[in-house]
């Protein structure tokens, strides 16, 4: 038996088998379009049962690793659009140094060391400004970075002689001959 069309159990109406999943189609379940809207009805219903059983203000969350309540921002809480609120679990002093295993008290004192100050630029930086710079051979945690010596380290990949010719190009660049 060669089938190539089946009516919906949920929407009555006749379809493709291309308006299948593979699974849907074998065990006569729904159409594509029918899951999609149910998937999105559950998502709703599981966000708002989960928005009356947080025990928390919407103005604070709770981070599990430090136990610290804190103002539910960006400033203290890295994006993430898989968490219901959009917000990273862990605050972002927490999860930096999850993933470069620091304590929140190793950056603490890393950044005690470098007397609150980027390690390269010597601007100030507070705790929630200051990002683990580290190497990407080793992992290793080289330092504490404002936001624009980090990214200025990543573009010149690491690399002292991309860095060396940047410094040629500041003292000597093409267009002070070129337009002479």
């Amino acid at each position: 038996m060669n089938e190539s069309h089946r009516i919906c159990p949920i929407c009555k109406k006749k379809k493709n088998k291309e308006d299948y999943t593979p699974a849907a189609w074998i065990n006569k379940r729904q159409c594509r379009e029918c899951s999609s809207l149910y998937q999105k009805s559950k998502r709703a219903r599981h966000r708002k049962n989960n928005e009356s059983k947080d025990p928390y203000t919407a103005e604070e969350k709770r981070c599990p690793a430090c136990k610290k309540m804190l103002p539910r921002t960006i400033d203290n809480f890295s994006k993430n659009a898989n968490e219901p609120d959009g917000l990273h679990q862990y605050c972002k002093l927490c999860h930096a140094g999850r993933r470069y295993g620091m304590t929140r008290n190793d950056k603490l004192g890393l950044l005690k060391y470098q007397k609150g100050k980027c390690a390269i630029c010597k601007d100030n930086i507070s705790m929630n400004k200051a990002h683990i710079d580290h190497s990407h051979k080793t992992g290793k945690v080289r330092g504490l970075l404002c936001l624009n010596c980090n990214h200025g380290l990543g573009c010149f990949k690491d690399s002292f002689r991309v860095m060396e010719r940047a410094i040629l190009y500041l003292k000597d660049s093409p267009a002070k001959k070129f337009l002479i």
